[in-house]
């Protein structure tokens, strides 16, 4: 599962210099990070050995060496890099919830410290609690169940 946009600006400095040790193989002493505002990129500047990683908000990567003025090569575990970045995007239901009850989503829920991701439509029973199903077929609701919602991410952006 990856995402068609990501938002980078809920990526944080730690996560995107995790990022930069995932692709490189190490981890920066000295680093800049740069995020453009209103732009689809970020980029890491390792002071040590000149080398940028461009992060994009399709989710592509490429490394380049300013010394060599060159795009660098990587062998890059494209699973766990997209996991990282992955993990940064699921919006909080205490936050933000869909706008419409019937907003079909994906939700990221843990029940029993065992982690399950599903289709579903998401909404507050009350203030606390939320319910996850439909109106005709309630698969669970948090208050009765004990189930954490994790989060969740608008249907329109995944790609399976």
């Amino acid at each position: 599962m990856y995402l068609k946009k990501y938002d980078l600006s809920k990526v944080n400095d730690e996560t995107f210099l995790n990022l930069f040790e995932t692709i490189t193989g190490k981890r920066p002493l000295t680093y800049r990070i740069n995020k453009k505002e209103n732009k689809s990129y970020i980029y890491i500047i390792d002071s040590d050995s000149d080398i940028e990683l461009y992060i994009t908000n399709a989710g592509c990567f490429s490394l380049y060496d300013r010394n060599l003025g060159e795009e660098l090569e990587m062998e890059l575990n494209q699973q766990k890099v997209g996991h990282i970045l992955l993990e940064t995007q699921w919006i909080n239901p205490k936050v933000e919830l869909p706008k419409d009850e019937n907003e079909k989503v994906i939700i990221k829920y843990s029940d029993d410290d065992n982690i399950f991701i599903i289709t579903g439509f998401l909404w507050k029973t009350n203030k606390i609690y939320f319910a996850v199903g439909s109106a005709e077929d309630e698969l669970f609701n948090t208050e009765h169940d004990k189930i954490d919602i994790i989060g969740w991410l608008p249907i329109e952006n995944v790609r399976l």
